[in-house]
């Protein structure tokens, strides 16, 4: 299998000889779960490519407490191309273990030159990376009920994890309350507090860590509501 051609969205119409010089560069890495493939401030001279596994990007407050921005899966980029690396603003926790590939930056610089698909579809993914920030941004806005911040995260990790359940679509990840908590910025105790009524509702169904969503629609439609 072409990993690169057939994995990932960047290099889709990108010169066939361009693409198979860049899959010779790859370089095999195992990850362990609960560990950290980066930590904020390292300066990174390759860029990461998911083929399995799941990963979190994370913020880490002056508490000592983390933020999650972004979890990745399977087809997905972790850290940004860059063609003059700087100390990186997050950290990336291994949520499950799995395989990446490194990629030199210098490598995909120079491709990028060669091949001006390569580039754009580069800045498509720099803008899908900043609308998914600006929804963020819109949820963690203290405009929008606690309550409803929960039900639309976990209404997103039902489409991007989608698992078969009896009871409907299961989420393909451990969530402790603890992890829902960094996933929404919220204190633990809050999240726990909060997410009461959809469970009482019938809403979202929890047991073991494991979140199933028994009608994606109407959980849709509760935190969509303007009540």
């Amino acid at each position: 299998m072409d990993f690169l051609s057939e994995r990932l969205n960047i290099f889709q119409g990108v010169d066939r000889e361009i693409v198979h010089a860049l899959t010779n560069k790859l370089i095999k890495v195992n990850t362990e779960a609960n560990s950290l493939l980066f930590r904020e401030g390292d300066i990174l001279n390759s860029i990461y490519l998911v083929d399995s596994g799941q990963y979190s990007l994370y913020k880490l407050a002056s508490s000592g407490d983390h933020r999650v921005i972004f979890t990745l899966g399977p087809g997905e980029i972790i850290n940004y191309p860059e063609p003059h690396p700087g100390p990186i603003s997050v950290s990336c926790n291994v949520i499950r273990a799995g395989i990446v590939y490194k990629l030199e930056q210098k490598a995909l610089s120079h491709a990028m030159v060669k091949d001006p698909i390569l580039a754009l579809n580069i800045i498509d993914l720099y803008n899908l990376r900043m609308r998914r920030l600006y929804r963020q941004l819109k949820n963690s806005s203290g405009f929008v009920r606690l309550d409803k911040r929960i039900a639309a995260k976990l209404w997103k990790l039902s489409k991007d994890y989608p698992a078969p359940h009896p009871e409907g679509v299961a989420i393909d990840m451990k969530i402790t309350m603890t992890f829902l908590a960094e996933l929404i910025g919220a204190s633990r105790e809050s999240v726990s507090r909060s997410i009461k009524p959809l469970l009482e509702s019938g809403l979202v169904i929890y047991d073991k860590a494991c979140f199933v969503i028994p009608d994606r629609k109407r959980l849709e439609n509760y935190f969509k509501s303007g009540d």
